[in-house]
């Protein structure tokens, strides 16, 4: 008629067993005939398997191939670089801080209990400390709390030990309440039960990301038309034919038929460029049968028939910080242009905020003058170029006004300004500009508002 029963344990009526669980726990067994398994509750459950199904794939674990593990919590902590072990609620000396923490029942090395494998998961906002012995009695520095959501358990974690231990808590130290069992479900623990433990890796999707250059053959004349495509979780996408904006705003892609379709709001000369769409070539990373569907078609003689490749003289800006140290310089006016040998740390590698590839290109300002990026080293040959093409970032309130220059000399010599166009506040801007066709040696991108802004750049184009 009885739903529990409890047991107390002791030693002599006057032992004391403060702070002896574990050799408590080692002294007391209870068996069960195997007639009477099917009856009793099972020692592993999985209640929370479907909740903690996205964690495990995100992972790429296969939650199937585990079975979580009951943890027979109490109130208290344990902390094994003390005499005593385990600080319970009920002991008048710790009862304040006891009621914050919630314990498990020991995991036995020669057991078997946590093997390697064996999967942690704690909830956002809580945290777990795995207390451990080699012998009863003092272990020595205990081990720091863990926050990660999902920790993967190798051998090391049980080498030379007999025994480990589980204190959960709140990250903010809040009391635990009266319900040990539902705090713990906050912390779970799950082994394996066969060796299929991981899942492959979904395929990754071949989008059509970077910089990509064309010609349009439109009214007779040949444009450039320059397609640059961000990652597909920044999504950010521009068209220019001959500098024109295209207005692009957004693009899709079945990764099926590799077909990308860009939205556009622009126009040329009156005649709207339409959706913008082609197939992406994996193989030879370039874009082909490209087409618009505006009232410019039919004016474009080879609609439908463009291929746009990478360009040539096209600096991704993916590399390390050293990498673009060597590849970019900066200068600054002070009384006269000078050469900045120093600082090198203005030049930075951004692998957070960047448009296409792995990486982008930080430039550090500088409020003493206009500051510029610009190649580190003449270009040997010069290059013959009429269009500059690239992605700045704006991370400021206010639009920053950029102007740049090309140098027909070396050692930046003979220098003409190309134009100035606008980085706009708190965002991506592509800039796109035409000039007169020159042989340049170096080129130069300056904030002229001084302003002492990092200004990211990515995929930098020269044609």
């Amino acid at each position: 008629g009885y739903q529990y029963r409890a047991f107390n344990i002791f030693k002599g009526l006057k032992s004391n067993l403060s702070g002896q669980y574990a050799q408590v726990f080692d002294n007391f067994h209870i068996y069960v005939p195997n007639s009477a398994l099917g009856t009793i509750k099972p020692k592993t459950y999985n209640a929370m398997k479907t909740t903690d199904q996205g964690i495990f794939e995100d992972n790429l674990l296969n939650i199937d191939a585990f079975e979580r593990i009951h943890l027979d919590p109490i109130t208290g902590f344990y902390k094994c670089d003390e005499n005593v072990e385990q600080y319970v609620m009920g002991n008048k000396y710790v009862d304040s801080t006891a009621q914050r923490f919630i314990c498990t029942r020991p995991f036995y090395t020669d057991k078997g209990e946590l093997p390697a494998n064996t999967v942690i998961i704690v909830d956002s906002g809580y945290q777990w400390r795995s207390d451990c012995w080699s012998s009863y009695g003092v272990y020595g520095s205990r081990p720091g709390n863990v926050t990660a959501q999902l920790t993967r358990l190798d051998a090391s974690f049980m080498s030379g030990l007999r025994r480990r231990t589980f204190n959960v808590s709140t990250v903010s130290s809040t009391n635990v309440g009266q319900n040990a069992l539902a705090y713990m479900n906050h912390l779970r623990i799950y082994v394996p039960i066969s060796d299929d433990i991981e899942i492959e890796p979904p395929a990754p999707v071949e989008w059509p990301e970077g910089t990509f250059k064309g010609n349009a053959t439109v009214m007779g004349n040949s444009f450039p038309i320059m397609i640059s495509i961000g990652t597909a979780d920044n999504g950010l996408v521009a068209v220019r034919l001959s500098n024109n904006d295209a207005g692009a705003t957004g693009i899709t892609y079945n990764s099926s038929t590799k077909a990308f379709s860009i939205t556009t709001t622009g126009s040329y000369s009156g005649y709207s460029f339409g959706n913008i769409s082609g197939t992406y070539d994996t193989t030879n990373n370039r874009l082909t049968n490209v087409r618009c569907s505006g009232s410019i078609s039919s004016y474009v003689s080879n609609n439908g028939s463009i291929t746009a490749t990478k360009p040539s003289n096209l600096w991704e800006c993916n590399g390390t910080t050293s990498e673009l140290q060597s590849t970019f310089k900066r200068r600054y006016m002070s009384g006269s242009w000078q050469v900045d040998t120093s600082n090198s740390d203005r030049i930075t590698a951004n692998a957070v905020q960047y448009v296409s590839g792995g990486g982008a290109v930080k430039r550090r300002g500088w409020t003493g003058g206009a500051v510029a990026l610009n190649f580190n080293s003449d270009f040997s040959p010069a290059k013959t170029v009429a269009n500059v093409y690239f992605w700045v970032y704006n991370p400021s309130g206010s639009d920053i006004s950029l102007r740049m220059w090309g140098y027909k000399a070396t050692n930046f010599g003979s220098n003409f300004e190309t134009g100035s166009v606008t980085a706009k506040a708190n965002q991506w801007t592509y800039v796109a500009m035409g000039f007169t066709s020159a042989s340049i040696y170096n080129f130069q991108i300056a904030d002229f508002n001084n302003t002492g802004t990092y200004l990211t750049f990515d995929d930098i184009c020269l044609v």
